[in-house]
């Protein structure tokens, strides 16, 4: 295929309502491509929010048992470990939040990728749309919104969760720490 257009930069049609000299395929295809380079985006924040999420929570746990152990053995809190359990939750929280919004930066732009192709197909593909599958979600809106809902929703559970260990921590520094 020595025809197909190389850079899809390139290739976009003229912005001035020209008729496009691409096929519908290699157009579709174009805008697939985008389509699969933001969602493998969501992909990676998710799973690098879920894996730090982890060892953080791994991490919180431990420097609790260990200040139990401490405190059970001396009566008295060594300066690190209260700082500790006060600090892992404000990470925790920077970092999911800070997912949640490349989340759904990534999300916005696959839904305007998806209005800009509908109305490409529109204005040059009109008589072919029927022969191309929808460029998300199979074609199924609801699949699309379905698929989008837990890398959106996750980041906002691990913000919960460290906003709630947070004010415990916080609480029983106070309440303990100061003894």
């Amino acid at each position: 295929m020595s025809d197909q257009i190389a850079d899809p930069a390139k290739a976009a049609p003229p912005s001035d309502g020209a008729t496009s000299t691409l096929s519908s395929h290699v157009h579709y295809k174009i805008f697939r491509d985008y389509v699969q380079h933001e969602d493998s985006l969501i992909n990676n924040r998710a799973l690098w929010n879920i894996n730090i999420q982890g060892f953080l929570f791994g991490s919180y746990a431990f420097t609790v048992q260990k200040l139990a152990e401490i405190q059970a053995e001396n009566g008295a809190f060594p300066f690190i470990l209260p700082l500790l359990i006060i600090m892992i939750p404000c990470v925790g929280l920077a970092v999911s939040t800070t997912s949640w919004v490349g989340i759904r930066a990534a999300q916005r732009s696959i839904a305007r990728l998806k209005s800009d192709w509908e109305t490409e197909q529109a204005q040059h593909y009109q008589a072919e749309s029927r022969k191309l599958p929808g460029l998300t979600g199979g074609g199924d809106e609801r699949n699309h919104r379905h698929g989008f809902w837990a890398p959106s929703v996750f980041p906002l559970v691990f913000v919960a969760a460290w906003v709630i260990l947070g004010a415990v921590s916080v609480g029983s520094w106070l309440r303990f720490g100061t003894q």
